[in-house]
C-alpha cells in the first residue's frame, strides 16, 4: 500500500481520526507568527490545524497528499466559516518556493530521515526573513508508548537533528518532553514529543 492510499483509507472514515480541535502546542504558540501571516501547514491531514490558524486571521495554505483528508478539511473550513488554500501534494516532493512564507508548520507529519533532510533545506529557503518554523513530532522514545505515531524508528526525530538542520536560526523553543495526547482516537495517552520553534534571521 502506498503512503497516499494509507492516508486516504485512514481519513476516508466519517470520524475525524485526529479530532477537530487544533494541536495543543500549535494553539499555545501560534502567536509567534505575525498578524495576517502567510502560513503553510505541511502534512495537514483532515484540516484541524489549518482551520484553526485561518480562524485566527492567518492566510493559510494546507499541503497534504490525501484527497480524503482534503475533503474533510473543506468540510471543516466551511463549518468554521473560513477559507484555506489547498495543495494536494506529497510534502517530500513539493516545491515550497523561496522567501514565500511567514510561517511553516509541521505537526506530526513524519518522513524518512533522508527525505527530512531535504525538506529542512526547502523550509529554510521558503521562509521569509523573520519567518518561523514550528514543529511538534514524535521522538524515538515514542516507541515505548501506544498513543500513536509511526512504529518505524527511521520516521522518528531527535532534537539534535532539528538543531543542526536549523543552525543559524534563532531558536525560540527546543525540547523533548512528555505529554498526554487527546487528539481523536489515534492520538490518545502519554507520548514523547519533540517541540521546536525557530525564527529565520531577518537578514537572510
Amino acid at each position: 500500500m502506498s503512503s497516499t492510499n494509507f492516508w486516504d483509507t485512514r481519513f476516508g472514515q466519517e470520524e475525524f481520526v485526529y479530532g477537530r480541535e487544533p494541536n495543543a502546542f500549535l494553539a499555545e504558540h501560534h502567536l509567534v507568527f505575525p498578524k495576517g501571516a502567510r502560513v503553510l501547514s505541511l502534512g495537514e491531514g483532515e484540516g484541524r490545524n489549518a482551520v484553526f490558524l485561518a480562524r485566527q486571521g492567518y492566510d493559510v495554505t494546507a499541503l497534504d497528499s490525501s484527497e480524503a483528508g482534503m475533503r474533510k478539511l473543506s468540510t471543516l473550513a466551511s463549518q468554521g466559516g473560513v477559507l484555506v488554500s489547498q495543495r494536494l501534494e506529497d510534502m517530500s516532493r513539493a516545491d515550497l518556493g523561496v522567501s514565500r512564507w511567514n510561517g511553516i508548520v509541521n505537526i506530526f507529519a513524519h518522513l524518512p530521515f533522508a527525505e527530512r533532510q531535504e525538506l529542512y533545506v526547502k523550509i529554510r529557503a521558503a521562509l521569509k526573513g523573520g519567518g518561523v518554523f514550528l514543529s511538534e513530532c514524535f521522538s524515538p522514545r515514542q516507541l515505548d508508548y501506544e498513543s500513536g505515531g509511526p512504529r518505524d524508528a527511521n520516521l522518528l526525530i531527535e532534537l539534535d537533528e532539528l538543531l543542526k538542520a536549523f543552525e543559524g536560526f534563532e531558536i525560540l523553543l527546543a525540547e523533548e518532553t512528555g505529554v498526554t495526547l487527546d487528539e481523536g482516537p489515534f492520538h490518545q495517552g502519554p507520548a514523547s514529543v519533540i517541540r521546536f520553534v525557530a525564527r529565520k534571521p531577518v537578514s537572510d
